[in-house]
């Protein structure tokens, strides 16, 4: 974003900036002649003994961010000189850099430019401009100008991704829904049965979504988080949130379910990516109870019986479903043997002696004996749990094929009701007395799906009734973005999915929905591709047609029938239209596969577990190769067999040709997150905080550290060569330039805000923060 200095201080440059007592002062120190009007300075500098020099006021500025100072400049005699100088709060200089300029050949203007970081104590500059040191010279400055290169554009997407929801009771009797919106906050928000409207909304402060949500029996409402794993508890009487803080290690990101103990007064919880269970007491704070099974890290879902003080844990990957005595804190795991294979217990609910256990990703709800533990058999369903027991009878309902069901607890038998869920899958399931004629007594309610689609079944009437529900979108947080095939900047939702489309050139941005979150995007031709999740789908688009979910993107296939769920990263060649995909393997697997799609002939060839135990996470081309980087990891809460990363070259040109294997100067490297080939035969990558530089033909490889540690999976790095012919990356948040011909490294942000980077087709550089898109400008500073 470009402004002049007065503009920023908000006063005119002429009674400030360059302030007539400034000016006064510079008189005393220098006879020379000069004058100052308007946003020009002129240097007339007579004197050959001491320099003349004119400074600005203080500037405020923010610490970790760069920013630009340009001037135009026409020198009519020897040189002159820019110094930009950084201070802290007490006026020390902290860090200052200078350039000169010598008179030109030919009498024209030329621009005179400083880039330079603000140091973290960082919060003010100056500006100066001088003659040459002991030199007589004459120079006029005009059009100074302090920028900041770094301009927010924006929301990208904006949706109702409602996560989960369950029903309960004011003071006063009224039946309330409370919902969890994806957003950035996330937001709980509260209706009204009766009147359908919002009763409260509350901001989940720290968290972006929350999986899970669980109405005590005194009324308030607990929520969990993430990614800070926060615990939350609303009074909706009084209409007050509370924060209780992070439930257990700093590692946890995320509680998955929620359960209350009444012979407790106890809130359990659990979590991953540790597979943690917690207990939560009001004076007494949060106790971490450890990982319900070894080597399990995943902690999906919780169920509690009060008749044994017994908790329930899901556990994955693979599925485990543990029986934790809480008197004896014995365990035991009681899923039978043929259910093992499955990736976790999705769901678990108790009614009086039985458990039930719905099973991801098979939909099949399995039952137990909450005392002896038996297992007593399945059925079909997939709803989140079943609702508790009717206050009418020995019987639960539950949702499968796009209809709700009745469990008869005693026969065990079940029955179909008249219900059409439209093909939704039913999120919450409870009971409320609603004051309408037409729903006399007991009503079962829920959500469906997560567009905020809501259901009405009347216990006594059998009346039925699916309706929208008048809850607020919210701004999504940004999971993916990519240049698209005529240059426009494509986002995908965290979670909800979506996409926004940015054109650089109109700023203006248009959404579309009915996408799920696309892991990798990759332009090829003029079609644009997604890597759908979950099941590794793949989504190809036609930009010049009406966007249209279900032909337009087309879905032309999916790898989860190889063990696949999440594309991380695709090339697209225009060289010889291909397009390259490597995928990571479903929950608790490992071992990626590499696929080439050749769009012409609609063929594909999937090459399963190409460098064993790891997953390719970024791909380069040239010369019928594809260069590759690897990640040690597999799908989620899976096992690592691999101590370090690899980086790989594989002749695509040939049919199943084995992957060799390029050895970097770096040991027990997690991620090779990015790699790019530039036109002087060598090939950069970002390994873990490393920034590699490998020669081809000479063997050779340099490396420069960008950050200390990494974090994350799949991809944390991404690296590109922009227009001016720098190298641009961003890593953990940090983002860099350097100069491929010196190596010089700038860090130009670290701010622990930016990650992942496009150029658009205006030539400035993209990236995403949160919800937001910003823009780093460098064609016009």
């Amino acid at each position: 974003m470009k402004k002049t200095i007065s503009f920023l201080l908000g006063i005119s440059i002429t009674t400030s900036l360059f302030s007539e007592a400034a000016l006064a002062k510079t008189r005393e120190q220098n006879t020379a002649e000069f004058f100052y009007k308007n946003d020009t300075i002129v240097i007339d500098d007579t004197s050959s003994k001491k320099n003349m020099i004119k400074e600005s006021a203080f500037v405020p500025v923010q610490p970790n961010t760069t920013y630009r100072v340009s001037a135009e400049t026409l020198i009519s005699y020897v040189q002159a000189q820019m110094k930009v100088t950084y201070y802290d709060n007490n006026g020390i200089p902290v860090l200052d850099k200078s350039i000169t300029k010598p008179k030109a050949s030919s009498k024209q203007w030329e621009t005179i430019d400083v880039l330079l970081h603000a140091p973290k104590n960082a919060s003010q500059i100056k500006i100066a401009f001088q003659s040459g040191k002991a030199k007589v010279s004459s120079a006029t400055f005009k059009n100074i100008q302090l920028s900041e290169p770094f301009e927010n554009v924006g929301p990208q997407i904006t949706n109702l991704n409602v996560m989960k929801s369950a029903t309960g009771t004011n003071s006063d009797g009224t039946p309330l829904l409370y919902t969890l919106l994806q957003g950035e906050p996330a937001k709980l928000v509260v209706l009204d049965l009766n009147t359908n409207r919002i009763y409260d909304e509350q901001s989940l402060t720290g968290s972006t979504a929350a999986w899970s949500i669980k109405v005590d029996p005194y009324g308030y409402v607990w929520m969990g988080g993430l990614p800070d794993e926060s615990l939350y508890q609303y009074n909706p009487s009084r209409k007050s949130l509370l924060k209780l803080g992070k439930a257990t290690t700093p590692t946890n990101t995320v509680i998955w379910d929620l359960e209350f103990a009444p012979s407790q007064n106890a809130v359990f919880g659990s979590t991953s990516y540790g597979g943690n269970v917690f207990r939560y007491i009001h004076g007494k704070g949060f106790t971490n109870l450890g990982q319900a099974a070894k080597r399990k890290e995943l902690a999906k879902s919780l169920g509690y019986s009060p008749a044994t003080e017994t908790l329930f844990v899901g556990t994955g990957s693979n599925a485990a479903l543990i029986a934790w005595d809480l008197q004896t804190n014995k365990k035991q795991n009681i899923l039978p043997a043929e259910y093992h294979s499955q990736t976790t217990i999705y769901d678990i609910d108790v009614f009086e002696e039985i458990v039930f256990a719905r099973l991801e990703p098979s939909e099949k709800m399995l039952l137990f004996n909450a005392i002896t533990k038996e297992f007593l058999g399945e059925i079909p369903a997939d709803s989140r749990g079943v609702s508790p027991k009717s206050p009418y009878e020995d019987a639960v309902y539950y949702g499968y094929d796009g209809s709700l069901y009745r469990f008869d607890l005693n026969t065990r038998q079940s029955q179909k009701l008249h219900s059409d869920l439209q093909g939704t899958h039913v999120v919450s399931l409870n009971y409320v007395q609603l004051n309408h004629p037409k729903y006399p007594g007991f009503t079962l309610v829920g959500t469906t799906g997560n567009d905020g689609r809501f259901f009405k079944y009347n216990l006594q009437t059998q009346r039925f009734e699916l309706l929208k529900l008048n809850l607020p979108k919210q701004s999504v947080p940004l999971f993916n973005i990519s240049k698209g095939p005529n240059g426009e900047i494509y986002s995908s939702g965290f979670v909800s999915g979506s996409l926004g489309v940015y054109d650089t050139l109109s700023n203006s941005t248009k959404v579309y929905s009915g996408l799920s979150q696309a892991e990798s995007m990759e332009a090829l031709g003029n079609f644009m591709y997604f890597g759908g999740y979950p099941k590794a789908r793949i989504f190809k688009y036609d930009p010049s047609r009406t966007w249209n979910a279900g032909s337009n993107p087309t879905r032309l296939w999916e790898l989860f029938d190889f063990g696949q769920n999440r594309p991380v990263s695709m090339l697209g060649v225009e060289e010889v239209q291909k397009l390259y995909i490597g995928t990571a393997p479903d929950n608790g697997k490992i071992g990626g596969a590499f696929t080439i799609f050749d769009p012409k002939t609609g063929i594909r060839q999937v090459r399963e577990n190409l460098v064993p135990n790891q997953t390719i996470i970024s791909m380069a081309y040239q010369n019928g190769y594809v260069y590759g980087g690897t990640s040690i990891y597999g799908g989620k809460n899976s096992r690592t067999y691999e101590t370090s990363a690899k980086l790989f070259a594989v002749d695509v040109s040939k049919n199943y040709s084995q992957p060799a294997y390029i050895p970097l100067p770096l040991s027990n490297i997690k991620m090779i997150s990015s790699v790019v080939i530039d036109n002087n035969q060598k090939l950069w990558g970002m390994a873990d905080g490393y920034l590699f530089i490998y020669s081809f033909g000479r063997e050779k490889t340099k490396v420069i550290p960008i950050v200390k540690s990494t974090s994350g999976y799949f991809k944390n790095a991404t690296l590109l060569f922009a227009n001016d012919g720098y190298l641009y990356g961003t890593v953990e948040k940090t983002f860099f330039k350097v100069n491929p011909e010196t190596y010089k490294l700038d860090i130009l942000r670290s701010n622990n805000d930016i990650d992942d980077l496009v150029e658009g087709k205006d030539g400035n550089l993209y990236f995403k923060n949160g919800t937001d898109l910003w823009r780093y400008s460098i064609t016009n500073p």
